[in-house]
């Protein structure tokens, strides 16, 4: 996690869920416009909530083709297990590409 170690143990430290959860995806965000997807997809699975866990995936896969990689936005998107949620992410990517 490097750098953003310190910031995933702040948030980790939050209590109350949907704010965890909001701090965890910023993180995961922050990670994947840096370029390190693993990293950023390890600290989705942090997130408890399976919805709140879906959305961080999908910010995560726009964020990716934010920075120019539809290739891997796309394989983040495909690693969603719900498939509406897949599906919504797929979406997210095409619109941010407009």
């Amino acid at each position: 996690r490097g750098e953003f170690a310190g910031a995933v143990t702040t948030a980790r430290s939050v209590a109350y869920g949907p704010a965890q959860a909001e701090a965890l995806t910023a993180i995961a965000v922050a990670q994947a416009t840096a370029g390190n997807i693993p990293v950023a997809l390890e600290t989705v699975t942090l997130i408890s909530a399976p919805y709140a866990r879906i959305e961080a995936q999908s910010a995560v896969a726009v964020a990716r083709a934010a920075a120019g990689d539809a290739a891997g936005a796309a394989d983040v998107a495909r690693r969603i297990d719900d498939r509406l949620g897949r599906v919504v992410a797929l979406a997210r990517i095409a619109g941010s590409s407009l």
